[in-house]
């Protein structure tokens, strides 16, 4: 496992488990971490079809938990713009999950995964 994914990994199990802690409130810590795995993380262009959506899942999956978090938003945007955003975000995380199970064979499920 690359340095990159384990740290993705570790930060998505360590972010749940506090979020659920916390009673739905991110730490800013927790928020600042999200956010750099949301600037750095990038599907490479000859990935697979199911790397590739497992990633977009897992960055969608990653914005939706902020906003559940309450993790600010970016300066300027309004809490309706947001609210519009996260169920934009969810609409597209079950697409992509559905799509991505349909290609799938032997029984795998596709899960909200970084794999760059």
């Amino acid at each position: 496992m690359n340095r990159k994914l384990s740290f993705a990994v570790v930060l998505a199990v360590v972010c749940s488990s506090s979020l659920a802690q916390t009673g739905g409130s991110l730490s800013t810590q927790e928020c600042e971490a999200r956010t750099r795995v949301l600037d750095t993380t990038r599907v490479a262009s000859n990935a697979s079809i199911t790397a590739s959506t497992e990633t977009t899942m897992f960055l969608l999956k990653t914005q939706m938990e902020m906003v559940d978090g309450k993790c600010p938003p970016n300066p300027g945007i309004t809490p309706q713009q947001v609210a519009a955003a996260r169920k934009e975000w969810e609409a597209a995380y079950k697409a992509a999950e559905n799509a991505c199970n349909q290609v799938q064979s032997g029984g795998y499920r596709c899960v909200a995964r970084s794999h760059f």
